[in-house]
């Protein structure tokens, strides 16, 4: 049973919440930190996942999803049981008893409020239950295409959210209106931001542009279209979700994984230039890649697309429009030919991590607020 929220009247301000977090099978906290510590987490990550315990500082005891059973038998039928609803179910299922110890629920992506929000429908509208926040990435974007059967049954399950949040204004909009009855609000989704690099001149002979990212809306035949075969450029796709023969006409673009921080950041220290190739969105796609771009003083080129523009103005990232790889050439030179004009917007855009307009603790903090507002306690300042 989730904490009697009447306890907090003693004082509401200082009262601790009870945070459990629930996250996808493969980001089981204890799997997380094997491939952490064996240096097989690419990427600028905390040492939990997505830096949920940075509540712990902000007035919260949390607690994340673990895998209770694991056996081939039973993740064949826990994968079953996914592919025909849609979500992990039964793993949220071997969570439910921590959870509902809880006074709030935090979901990472759709997957996951969805099968919380079926664990409180069939335990019925009497029982107490902690509430829930259902943070979506790419529900909106798929909306259009789920069958109608699903759509339904996902509409009842939301009805047992308290609280819808997601990352771009765009995804903001759709949920609103499909949802005007539930309270929707933008989280910027932030990573750790002590990687600041101060950005430096970086004149390369010859242009090392480079691309990075398995989200299936990356455009890389814009890229290859637009940089294929350049004199002086040099292209690297890191992404271990594409097919190496879609550049195997061209002489200059290379496409490879990635498997180690210490690959990752040699590729950045030698990148002239980051591309952020995109077809249209609604998840702002990219924004990972976009922010530590931004933390390694990297210049940006980026697709106006998914909403990127509200985590970096025009002023810090040469924004182009999707499918147009003679504007994404152009931009991409319009910096590698001015090295004072790529200095600047690298500068301009580390302004919004100094100012701590998004980072890891500013996503952590809003999930904190938008906490303390669900369960009816007073407004208090998230340090």
């Amino acid at each position: 049973m989730p904490a009697d929220t009447s306890s907090f009247a003693t004082d509401p301000s200082a009262r601790r919440i009870k945070v459990f977090v629930q996250l996808a099978h493969g980001q089981d906290i204890h799997h997380w930190n094997r491939l952490r510590e064996a240096g097989k987490l690419v990427g600028i990550n905390d040492p939990k996942p997505y830096g949920y315990d940075r509540a712990e500082k902000m007035g919260c005891d949390v607690e994340y999803s673990i895998r209770h059973r694991d056996g081939k038998i039973y993740n064949f039928f826990r994968l079953a049981v996914r592919a025909v609803l849609g979500f992990d179910y039964l793993y949220a299922r071997q969570n439910a008893k921590q959870a509902l110890k809880a006074d709030v629920i935090w979901t990472h992506t759709e997957a996951q409020f969805l099968a919380v929000a079926l664990i409180f429908a069939l335990r019925g509208k009497k029982k107490p239950r902690p509430k829930l926040l259902g943070q979506a990435v790419w529900l909106y974007d798929r909306w259009p295409n789920i069958d109608p059967i699903r759509k339904a049954f996902y509409k009842r399950l939301i009805k047992h959210v308290d609280f819808l949040t997601v990352h771009s204004p765009l995804n903001e909009k759709v949920a609103a209106d499909l949802f005007p009855d539930k309270p929707v609000e933008l989280v910027k989704y932030g990573i750790p931001t002590h990687h600041l690099t101060e950005p430096q001149p970086r004149q390369n002979t010859p242009h090392r542009i480079l691309c990075v990212g398995n989200d299936r809306h990356r455009d890389w035949k814009t890229v290859i279209d637009a940089f294929g075969n350049q004199p002086d450029i040099e292209v690297k796709i890191l992404s271990t979700k594409t097919n190496p023969d879609i550049a195997k006409h061209v002489s200059n673009v290379e496409i490879k994984g990635v498997h180690s921080n210490e690959e990752m950041q040699a590729e950045r220290d030698a990148a002239s230039l980051m591309v952020i190739p995109l077809i249209p969105n609604l998840h702002v796609s990219g924004s990972t890649t976009l922010q530590e771009a931004s933390l390694f003083g990297i210049p940006i080129v980026a697709t106006r697309a998914g909403g990127l523009e509200a985590y970096l103005g025009d002023d810090a990232v040469t924004y182009v429009e999707p499918g147009d790889p003679d504007a994404l050439r152009a931009a991409a030179l319009s910096l590698l030919n001015n090295p004072e004009k790529a200095l600047e917007q690298a500068k301009n855009a580390q302004k919004p991590i100094i100012a701590g307009e998004w980072g890891a603790d500013a996503y952590i903090a809003r999930h904190v607020e938008i906490s303390r507002k669900m369960l009816g306690l007073p407004e208090k300042e998230i340090v």
